[in-house]
């Protein structure tokens, strides 16, 4: 079981994850599915990820918003 992330460090981050995503660890809401392909984390968008975290159910996800650093964290686990 596994899951990949991606993030480009612009002003504007978005994330991107690809791979099992049966506890929600990709972060693409329902159905909780695997994705062959990268697809942008749409919950995040808007917001610059700064780090990523990847676990076998998991993803953590460091944002940066005008109003302060926060943690969102996706899927089982976390």
């Amino acid at each position: 079981m596994y899951s990949v992330c991606t993030y480009n460090e612009t002003l504007y981050s978005n994330l991107y994850t690809w791979g099992q995503g049966g506890s929600g660890q990709l972060g693409h809401g329902l159905p909780m599915e695997n994705k062959d392909s990268p697809h942008s984390v749409q919950e995040l968008l808007g917001m610059m990820v700064t780090s990523v975290a990847a676990g076998s159910r998991h993803t953590i996800a460091v944002v940066s918003a005008p109003t302060g650093t926060a943690a969102s964290a996706l899927g089982m686990d976390k």
